[in-house]
């Protein structure tokens, strides 16, 4: 019985330095690669001063072209848009700018109907993930947005596991071979192609009563004398419930609505996302009406 006993926590110690082994190898792989990924592309940016940030759900990841703006203005710009980002995860990226110690000019914010959206986006949790350890806002996020699993912050090994289809060993293997995505030449933006003219879209009926994660930004903002402008992005012509921002403008009277600003229809692969075309129209767009506009008042 003794040595049965031995012989378990014996095969117990081995099975936990081996899940130890493996997650200090993944995470480092993934720490010291080429990014593939927009959160590895927000670490490379450690200590790094850009001009203007970016940040926002999918329709700032496929609306601001960084290239447009460097081509116009000569300064430096990245889009930290992520997939089906919500409010929660905008507070997170600007916790990580700053816990990054990423300076810059100003940094844009959009805002729109995830002003009403709850919970966080799941492409952002799944690219944070490897990352969870490294300063207080990743540790925050896990035990905030990942609470519902603990065994993801405290047991090694074990986040790689249950999400292999995205950070499993595949992923693994393409950071070890350097297997580049659009990240690491677009600056971050995400170009979409084709065009959907006839594509409706319904914006809430009703702006929500209040988000307290947006208050909560907007003292963090206030606390840490972040330079921080909020804007729309632009929505396709035949956008329904557009009383909506009206309502959104009232509640955020400092909100650049550029709703409206994209005259074509053609320009959009569906009414909430720009194609490549659009992004190219909007980012030029932005940089004349807003960029050039703030650099001359300065």
């Amino acid at each position: 019985m003794k040595k049965f006993i031995r012989f378990c926590f014996k095969g117990l110690g081995i099975t936990v330095l081996i899940l130890f082994a493996l997650d200090l190898l993944f995470t480092g792989v993934m720490q010291e690669a080429t990014p593939r990924t927009k959160y590895q592309f927000l670490r490379q940016l450690k200590n790094k001063h850009i001009n203007y940030i970016f940040i926002g759900s999918s329709r700032v990841d496929n609306g601001i072209v960084p290239e447009v703006i460097q081509k116009k203005t000569g300064k430096s710009s990245v889009n930290l848009g992520f997939q089906a980002s919500k409010m929660n995860d905008l507070y997170t990226m600007l916790q990580l700018i700053n816990a990054y110690k990423i300076s810059y000019d100003t940094l844009y914010v959009q805002i729109d109907y995830n002003y009403n959206l709850k919970g966080c986006s799941n492409m952002m949790k799944y690219e944070i993930m490897p990352f969870i350890h490294e300063n207080a806002a990743t540790r925050h996020y896990a035990h905030t947005q990942l609470a519902d699993d603990p065994l993801l912050f405290y047991m090694p090994f074990y986040r790689y596991a249950q999400n292999d289809l995205k950070i499993g060993v595949r992923e693994f293997l393409m950071n070890c071979v350097g297997k580049k995505t659009f990240v690491s030449t677009t600056q971050g933006y995400n170009s979409l192609e084709g065009s959907h003219t006839t594509h409706g879209y319904r914006l809430p009926k009703k702006l929500a009563p209040k988000n307290t994660t947006f208050e909560a930004m907007k003292t963090y903002i206030k606390t840490h004398n972040m330079r921080v402008r909020f804007f729309c992005a632009p929505f396709c012509l035949n956008v329904n419930n557009k009383a909506y921002l009206l309502q959104l403008k009232q509640r955020i009277p400092e909100l650049i609505d550029f709703s409206a600003v994209v005259p074509n229809d053609h320009l959009f692969n569906n009414c909430a996302h720009l194609n490549d075309a659009g992004a190219n129209y909007f980012t030029r767009y932005f940089v004349e009406h807003e960029l050039q506009k703030s650099s001359k008042l300065q």
